[in-house]
This record gives C-alpha cells, structure tokens and sequence, in this order.
C-alpha cells in the first residue's frame, strides 16, 4: 500500500509494522515534509485490519495505491513526467540564458539583463524539482528540499523585478524598492520563526503569497502605466510574455490553496517559460537595432570623414594661391 501523506504510524492488527518520522534528518522546523509511503503488506494479510494513524493535523491524506512497489513508482512517474521534463527544460533554459548574458556582458562589454530574468527561471525549475511527487527519488533527504522549495519561492520574485525594472528604464524603481523591501522582510520573518521552531512554513506561506501578489500588482501597474503613456511597445514581447506568467501564476496559487491532488508547478513552468520567449524576443530585436545603429553610425561617420577629406582638398587648393599672392603683396608693396 503507497499513499503521499506527513508523519503517521501504521499498524496491522495492532502491530506497528511502519513509521515515518524526520525528526532526526530535518534541519528546522517541526513537521516532515510529504512523501509516498510503501507500507509492507501481502497476500497472506487477507482479513487483517490496518490501522493508519496520522500524527500530524496538518496536511492532505491523497490517493493510495496497492501493488508491486516498483509498479507503483513506474505509474506515479509517468502521472509527474510533464512536471519532471518542464523541471528539466527550464533549468537548461535558464542557465543557457545565464550563460549567454554572462558571455555578452564580458565579450561586447555591454550589459544584458536577460540574465537576472534566466536565474529566476533556474530559481523556478529548483521549485519545481523540490516541490515534485517525485523529489524522494531525486534528492535523499526530503526535509531539505522541503525547505529548500519553500526557500525558492521567496525568492524568485526578486530577480524577476530587476529585470522589469531594467526593462522599464528604471521609471517605477521606487515603487519596486518598497514592494521588494516588504516581500523581503515577511520573508526573513518566515525564515527565522521558522528556524527556531516558533510557526511552520505553512503558516507564514499565506503572509509570503499576499508579497508575491503585491509585487504582481506592482508590475501590473507599472505596465498599465506604460501602455497609457505609449511606452509599451519598447517591450511588447515582454509585456505578452509577462500576462502569460501572471495568469500562470495565479491560477498556480489557486490550485496550491484548493488542491486536493497532488500539487503540480507545471502551470507556472509554462507560463515561465512563456516570458522567457517574449524575453528573448525582445533581447534578439534589440541587439539586431543596435548593430543597426551602430553600422549606421559607422557608415555615417565614415560619410563625415571622405566629406571633411574632400572639402579640405577643395579649400586647401585655392587658399594656397591666395596666400601666395599674399606673400608677393607683403614683400613687393611699399604703401604703408
């Protein structure tokens, strides 16, 4: 028997044949973080009462399964594999978009800031990897990666204001600087009640959601703001791109408040990924209307040059004759 499930005891006729407790492996906090349970029973079982007692009184009781283990495990992938490879397909498009910025930052000596966009996009897939069905199977202690999902989700609205920030030009930072500073010190309040024992993440996880809509509302703002002064189509792509993730977004928190199956990110990987197209979009368009601003100025600073060479000559010619008649003037006249 396999169910997704916290802390419990299981008992077959009143003998404690199963238990799962994380006290001695987690970090911080005082809750495990939830896993698939394979709970030992058999066909010579038959007619035995299980009794599964839950220690915990937070969390969903999901689905449970009877079979073979490894059938089991083989079913439960192929249900997360869209969640696994939108996991994987982001984290390589984030760090081929780091690279990249990196790369042009350092060769062209000019500052990309699709990079800050691209490590909000790993940020996300380590979300996703953490926060999956799948993640006992990933990583070998789950309470680390429970916490470590929790840990990206704070912060990667941070990297994504940056980077609208920069695309802006900087026109709404002082709103920006407020909406980050508040998301920043609920998140450090999260952090610290939690580490010493005083709340969970679930508790403060309403708190660190309310700053994440907070900062959404800012960027809609700032983009409602821009379309009224006509300045949306500096980075249009973007601005499609960011109305995909913010609908991602909020349908993703709606699910993790209602959900009653196992949580899936595979909504927000899409919408993630969404602005990470619009995002590039805008980034080829405007390295392409440099170049052709920089070939233009090439061609007409080189227009300039022939044209001051050919006046020179033009001018130089007669103005020498004048002067040597002058000279002849200065040494022959006498008239004072």
């Amino acid at each position: 028997l396999m169910y997704r499930g916290l802390d419990f005891k299981a008992y077959l006729d009143g003998e404690l044949i199963y238990t799962y407790d994380t006290s001695d492996s987690r970090w911080f906090g005082g809750n495990s973080p939830e896993c698939y349970f394979p709970i030992p029973i058999t066909s010579a079982d038959a007619g035995k009462t299980l009794r599964i007692e839950i220690i915990e009184d937070v969390g969903i009781l999901y689905q449970p399964y009877i079979g073979n283990e490894m059938g089991i495990w083989s079913f439960i992938l192929r249900d997360s594999g869209l969640e696994l490879f939108a996991a994987v397909v982001t984290l390589i498009l984030g760090i081929i978009t780091v690279v990249l910025s990196i790369w042009y930052n350092v060769v062209r000596k000019k500052k990309m800031v699709l990079g800050y966009l691209g490590f909000a996009v790993i940020l996300v897939s380590f979300w996703l990897l953490t926060n999956s069905a799948c993640r006992q199977l990933i990583f070998s202690n789950t309470s680390v990666a429970s916490d470590a999902a929790f840990l990206n989700v704070m912060m990667i609205p941070f990297p994504f204001v940056i980077y609208i920030n920069a695309i802006q030009q900087k026109r709404y930072e002082k709103l920006y600087t407020v909406v980050q500073s508040i998301l920043l010190i609920v998140d450090i309040y999260a952090c610290v009640t939690y580490a010493v024992g005083i709340k969970s993440f679930g508790d403060t996880f309403p708190f660190v959601t309310m700053g994440c809509v907070i900062i959404i509302l800012a960027l809609v703002y700032g983009i409602i703001m821009d379309a009224r002064a006509d300045k949306l189509k500096e980075y249009k792509y973007v601005a499609y791109g960011l109305l995909c993730m913010f609908l991602a977004a909020i349908a993703q928190i709606t699910l993790y408040f209602t959900r009653t199956v196992v949580f899936r990110g595979t909504m927000l990987a899409i919408g993630i990924l969404a602005l990470l197209c619009g995002a590039a979009f805008h980034t080829i368009f405007t390295v392409f209307a440099m170049e052709n601003e920089k070939a233009a100025a090439l061609m007409a600073n080189e227009a300039k040059g022939k044209f001051l060479a050919n006046m020179s000559h033009e001018i130089r010619t007669p103005i020498n004759a004048v002067l040597g008649m002058d000279e002849m003037i200065l040494r022959e006249c006498t008239d004072p």
